[in-house]
């Protein structure tokens, strides 16, 4: 296919300032959270220390910047309001609730970054979301999928 010169192998926009000054190229992490919300212990030193997963998460993407993150089994339902796992910087979350335990998905988009959400490729057999992420002309389909195990 590469010979016919019209396919690359790493399709999309990559000629920069398309989004700010400062980047060259989209940057994209896709994370297995394993509920956004929930709280773990550490134990060291003689001391257990309760953490939130929701703030160790949204540390994780501020300290990173990424311009878009793709999140599987968020553990969210539809109790959980959208200020609740905002991140400063990004878009209210995409978000894909299973409404019950396990699975889930969401997407964070940064505010720098022009997208729409693409409801007409939404799925019932499987979770998925996708959204559509534009530059000027060009434009790259970004999908988020979870298949639960089994």
């Amino acid at each position: 296919m590469l010979q016919c010169n019209d396919v690359h192998s790493n399709p999309g926009p990559v000629r920069g300032n398309y989004i700010d000054s400062n980047k060259k190229a989209l940057s994209i992490c896709c994370v297995n959270e394993r509920s956004l919300v929930s709280k773990y212990k550490v134990s060291g030193h003689g001391t257990d220390v309760s953490v939130n997963k929701y703030d160790e998460f949204e540390a994780f993407a501020l300290f990173n910047n990424f311009d878009i993150m793709l999140v599987s089994e968020t553990w969210l339902s539809d109790t959980i309001g959208d200020d609740v796992i905002s991140v400063p910087g990004y878009l209210p979350p995409l978000r894909r609730d299973r409404n019950r335990h396990g699975g889930g998905l969401a997407i964070y988009i940064s505010e720098n970054v022009p997208s729409n959400r693409k409801l007409q490729l939404k799925s019932q057999d499987i979770e998925c979301m996708c959204i559509e992420v534009g530059f000027g002309i060009e434009k790259i389909l970004i999908c988020s999928t979870y298949i639960p195990p089994n």
